[in-house]
């Protein structure tokens, strides 16, 4: 094969792909914090498969006018790429609540934004009131049954990416 036919074979690849996965990685403009909870994500939400369409990567829903391969993976670059992407947008839509943002973002990667605009956890937030271990600790229903599952993530995700006020 020649190396004008790789080219154009490579190139035809990367633009049938959607937006998310041809950028390059850009600098983290979070702290530690945000590298802390990419891990926990990846460790729940694990891999997805073509059996989990219409989830790719680690549990991205694929929207409507979205293009992702239905009959294979995502790699683990690519996956990475798409779960910085997405957790980053879900923080900025969260900014206005400062060092809680990406406990929130974290919250509606699993549960949806909307659900996180209409929860206790968020109304206590905007008034003020940062005792919300509780009510945090309460997403951890699927299809209306207490999981395990999401008890241990819902700890995890608090005792970790919680930042407490300070004492002054």
């Amino acid at each position: 094969m020649s190396i004008t036919a790789v080219i154009a074979a490579t190139l035809g690849f990367l633009l049938s792909q959607p937006a998310a996965l041809q950028q390059q990685a850009e600098p983290e403009p979070e702290t530690d914090h945000f590298e802390t909870a990419i891990k926990i994500i990846k460790k729940y939400e694990g891999m997805s498969t073509p059996a989990h369409y219409p989830f790719v990567g680690h549990g991205h829903l694929v929207l409507p006018g979205e293009k992702f391969p239905r009959h294979r993976s995502l790699t683990v670059a690519e996956a990475d790429r798409l779960l910085r992407a997405d957790l980053r947008k879900l923080i900025r839509m969260f900014n206005a609540y400062g060092k809680d943002s990406i406990l929130l973002g974290v919250l509606a990667y699993n549960i949806g934004p909307g659900n996180v605009r209409r929860s206790a956890v968020l109304k206590k937030i905007a008034a003020g009131n940062r005792d919300i271990r509780q009510n945090y600790l309460r997403h951890t229903r699927y299809k209306g049954k207490v999981l395990p599952s999401l008890q241990r993530r819902r700890t995890e995700e608090f005792n970790t990416l919680y930042i407490p006020d300070t004492l002054s």
